[in-house]
């Protein structure tokens, strides 16, 4: 009888029955992050609105203005006649194409960039704006581009648990930590930066894995390997490191798979947040290098720094 024959070792579950198990737990995390989006209400200037935070509404605000203006200016967002809860504080202001000084987010342009694109889909589809229907899109695309994308992530930490893991209880362990014990989920509620690097970065390393543990001769997990550790970078600046790391791993295995494979997804995705930024802020630099404290109106010893900051507490005090 071949190893294969004789089944899994004793106390290991054949593969078939840790997936149901893996499912189950990822069914039950998504139902209840669903539950919670439907759930979340923030205020806003007195009004309500599907958002928690000046963060998210930094992102929203750009994605409204590309896809209903075709700009990045947010001006437009920002002084319409619902414009007020929408403000945020993280914006910048410089000049723009018609010289005239304009207010943009503060955030990197490159995932705003892509996240316009499923509201696109979803007004042709629905007729929905954000204007009109802003609690029904926003919901609708925490699904699409949140939700959706984490069955990648817990895919990628399941295969890796199968891969690495000794025994059941440490990959039911891993699968119940990504599913239940990170802040991973609890992010999925509001518009951010770090599910989509944390995807990106989790399917990135079990591409490494399949290079390096199976020594896996395809292409494809070298391309993998870079769209998602490119992917992770642009959308979260420390990544970079990682994108580092997974290179130098792959050109240890093979350099000619890692210059024609891996090398080309890592340049479009680098092509595309230099040129959505300077398409948006007409500089290469990022945009909250626009922030400044402003010119020095005046300088003051101490003492009166004591004495002003003493008023300010018997003000609050009174």
């Amino acid at each position: 009888m071949t190893p294969d024959e004789a089944g899994p070792p004793r106390n290991q579950l054949d593969a078939r029955t840790r997936w149901s198990i893996y499912w189950l737990l990822i069914i039950c995390s998504l139902a209840v992050i669903c539950a919670r989006i439907w759930q979340i209400e923030g205020d806003s200037h007195g009004q309500r609105v599907p958002f928690l935070s000046a963060n998210d509404r930094s992102r929203w605000c750009t994605i409204r203005s590309l896809g209903d203006h075709d700009t990045y200016c947010i001006d437009l967002v920002l002084n319409a006649e619902n414009g007020r809860s929408w403000d945020t504080i993280d914006k910048v202001m410089h000049w723009g194409r018609d010289f005239r000084p304009h207010f943009y987010s503060s955030k990197p342009t490159w995932l705003t960039t892509v996240l316009t694109y499923p509201y696109l889909g979803l007004k042709v589809v629905t007729g929905w704006t954000l204007k009109n229907e802003t609690f029904d899109v926003v919901r609708w695309m925490l699904v699409i581009c949140q939700v959706v994308p984490l069955l990648f992530f817990f895919w990628s930490i399941g295969r890796i648990g199968d891969l690495l893991g000794h025994s059941e209880w440490t990959r039911m362990f891993l699968m119940g930590c990504a599913t239940f014990g990170t802040f991973v989920t609890t992010f999925a509620v509001t518009l951010n930066n770090h599910l989509p690097a944390v995807v990106a970065t989790s399917v990135g390393l079990y591409a490494v894995i399949m290079i390096w543990q199976r020594r896996s001769e395809s292409w494809g997990w070298y391309f993998l390997a870079g769209l998602t550790s490119a992917i992770a970078a642009a959308a979260e600046l420390p990544a970079l490191s990682f994108l580092v790391a997974v290179m130098t791993l792959c050109m240890l295995r093979s350099v000619s798979k890692t210059l024609l494979a891996f090398l080309p997804p890592v340049l479009l995705v680098a092509a595309g947040s230099f040129v959505t930024n300077y398409t948006a802020h007409q500089q290469w630099q990022p945009p909250y290098a626009h922030r400044e404290d402003g010119p020095v109106l005046n300088i003051v010893s101490h003492v009166t720094g004591d004495r002003l900051a003493e008023g300010r507490r018997r003000c609050a005090a009174t």
